[in-house]
């Protein structure tokens, strides 16, 4: 497992298309992690488990008839929670936004589905993205100016 998590999305994108392994094990050996460090770390805020799972299985499906849809298939992808995704609660760090889910992706989003990816689930971040109102103040799965 550690060799999947810890290879880049690059190597992952060979390896699949290669079929030296398949995209639902990749997309399992990270939701395993997403259990075992996520309690402690509070990184992953929506994850979409079940339905990676399936888009997974049909990446491989589709691998095995020989289509590829794009540079990134079957690599899963988390997205951060203030950017939109289609039918995942999206609360852009505030309870005010609890439950908002958007109807569209962003335009990232959609192009990183376009490109084969696999969403995971939303990443924690500060309150409305405001991580520059305090210095050295991070969260899990946020990006740190510090």
């Amino acid at each position: 497992m550690d060799e999947l998590i810890y290879a880049s999305a690059t190597e992952l994108a060979r390896a699949i298309r290669a079929k030296e392994v398949s995209s639902k094990e990749v997309v399992d050996a990270y939701l395993q992690r997403i259990e075992d460090v996520n309690p402690k770390l509070n990184a992953v805020v929506q994850l979409t488990a079940d339905v990676a799972s399936a888009q997974a299985r049909e990446a491989d499906v589709a691998l095995a008839r020989g289509h590829v849809k794009g540079p990134l298939h079957g690599v899963p992808i988390t997205i951060k929670d203030n950017i939109e995704t289609a039918d995942v609660i999206c609360t852009g760090g505030t309870k005010g936004r609890a439950s908002f889910v958007p109807t569209e992706d962003a335009t990232v989003v959609a192009r990183m589905r376009a490109a084969g990816a696999i969403l995971l689930g939303k990443t924690n971040m500060p309150e409305l993205g405001l991580a520059c109102a305090r210095a050295h103040r991070c969260t899990s799965g946020g990006s740190s100016l510090a």
